[in-house]
């Protein structure tokens, strides 16, 4: 099954045309394909790319982005545990990696890192367009009382920083981990624009 997609940022309706299945199309793929046009406020600011496209896997259900920053929104449900992915986009200039890390941390009660040095032992990185990006995998203490995870995967393209995340019940986070990855691995940008200077 293919379903196209075209979004806007600014929280407009979600245009939804499902295609049918086609010739060739193999069940155990899992995998539908979102395009994703430039939005009218990005179009407005010039320092900003085009949004993405992305493959998404079967299991996840489109969510409303409500405008603003958010991009992007999925949510995974199991029974009574739930994920939610999002795709938000920034302005590089004054979006610093160990401070958004740390905000992370802070949202599964993990105490914040101290130094660069320590960012860089937390970090590993995932290819996206096959360059590597920060992806930063989190789990909150065994003391807590629901266990949750993060994954985060942040893209810099021109002067617009994209923090792909994905935020939920810990066993379930791990089930999708893979299904994730898959989906970071698998954003195409538009044109991508030189910073300023």
């Amino acid at each position: 099954m293919l379903i196209r997609v075209p979004f806007e940022a600014a929280g407009r309706a979600v245009l939804l045309i499902v295609g049918v299945g086609v010739v060739g199309c193999r069940h155990e793929e899992g995998i539908r394909e979102y395009w994703v046009p430039k939005t009218e406020a990005t179009a407005e600011t010039s320092a900003s790319p085009a949004g993405p496209s992305y493959d998404v896997p079967v299991g996840w259900q489109l969510l409303p982005t409500m405008g603003g920053m958010r991009q992007a929104a999925f949510e995974v449900r199991q029974a009574d545990q739930k994920l939610e992915i999002t795709i938000i986009s920034l302005p590089t200039q004054g979006n610093d990696l160990l401070a958004n890390v740390n905000r992370w941390r802070g949202q599964i009660q993990l105490p914040p890192l101290e130094s660069r040095q320590q960012l860089d032992e937390q970090l590993t990185t995932i290819s996206v367009e096959q360059e590597p990006v920060p992806y930063v995998q989190l789990t909150s203490p065994p003391e807590s009382k629901t266990r949750e995870s993060i994954l985060g995967a942040i893209v810099t393209r021109g002067e617009t920083i994209w923090f792909v995340k994905l935020r939920g019940h810990a066993e379930l986070a791990e089930r999708e981990r893979e299904h994730f990855e898959q989906f970071v691995r698998s954003l195409r940008f538009g044109k991508r624009e030189q910073p300023n200077g």
